[in-house]
């Protein structure tokens, strides 16, 4: 069943770790799971259906490895704006469970929503519909994230690592989010640098003591205790990037008007919308 709240890891114990990937399987996520396993670290890949069953021997490759597989939807769009334009968001699940199913290790599925975006309505849509709810927990959040807006910004994996040190050094503990793969940006999948991340990132993890959990290690996860009093996130709160300089609009990129964060398509080519808070304008890449 799904929590009105999102689940973070604000209980975790201090200095404790649950390392998570969004968007995948993608060029890279063999590598960065084959990287975890060799440092003794198990994870979680919250994979988008469409991407699983475009690389169809990754998902059970990850999991063979001793990582955790979780449901991203299928398109991975935004949950809200998918149901108050009347479409089908238990579809996203069940899709993605098919192509994924076979993968999941356990009884439990751990279902993370694009771009953290949550509320009551679709919580209890779902929690009506047998087959997308049983069986699943969600939804999945995160406490320490941003490497999206670099690879966007086309920073280095320094600068990234530098930043979610920042992070933990101030909340010390918690759900960490990167993104082996990007289901909204083809120039920001092919800038994608999370392998690289991950390998500046772990050692310096490991040498100030911090340990690794797998998500469904973390105590009282599978219902929803992992973060008590956390609120649901309002609906218009998205991935916000870090304090950083201006940013630059990609030339191909056009200006639109903030419309919402949804997969759409246009004259043949998919074009994801994707908010850039800092600056109140959205940006459509197009992807053939």
């Amino acid at each position: 069943m799904y929590q009105e709240q999102v689940i973070s890891g604000s209980l975790m114990e201090d200095r404790t770790l649950c390392l998570t990937f969004d968007d995948g399987p993608g060029p890279h996520t063999l590598e960065i799971a084959e990287y975890l396993t060799n440092q003794g670290i198990f994870a979680t890949f919250f994979m988008a259906g469409k991407f699983a069953s475009s690389l169809p021997d990754i998902p059970a490759r990850v999991r063979d490895l001793g990582h955790l597989i979780g449901n991203h939807t299928y398109d991975h769009p935004d949950l809200i704006g998918l149901l108050s334009g009347g479409g089908d968001v238990a579809s996203q699940i069940t899709r993605t469970d098919l192509v994924i199913g076979n993968c999941v290790d356990g009884s439990t599925t751990y279902f993370r929503p694009p771009y953290g975006r949550w509320n009551v309505d679709v919580a209890s849509v779902l929690n009506a519909n047998p087959a997308a709810s049983f069986g699943h927990v969600g939804p999945i959040h995160w406490d320490i994230e941003n490497d999206w807006w670099f690879w966007q910004q086309h920073l280095s994996p320094r600068d990234c690592m530098e930043n979610y040190m920042q992070q933990l050094s101030t909340k010390g503990r918690g759900i960490v989010l990167m993104h082996d793969n990007s289901a909204d940006s083809c120039d920001q999948r092919d800038a994608n640098r999370t392998l690289d991340l991950a390998r500046l990132l772990v050692p310096v993890l490991r040498g100030q003591g911090f340990r690794f959990l797998r998500l469904d290690a973390i105590p009282g996860i599978d219902t929803g205790g992992a973060n008590e009093g956390q609120s649901p996130i309002p609906p218009a709160d998205l991935t916000r990037p870090p304090a950083s300089p201006r940013i630059q609009p990609h030339p191909n990129l056009v200006l639109l008007g903030l419309l919402g964060c949804r997969a759409e398509t246009i004259d043949g080519a998919t074009a994801w919308r994707y908010l850039c808070e800092t600056e109140s304008y959205q940006h459509w890449s197009f992807c053939a």
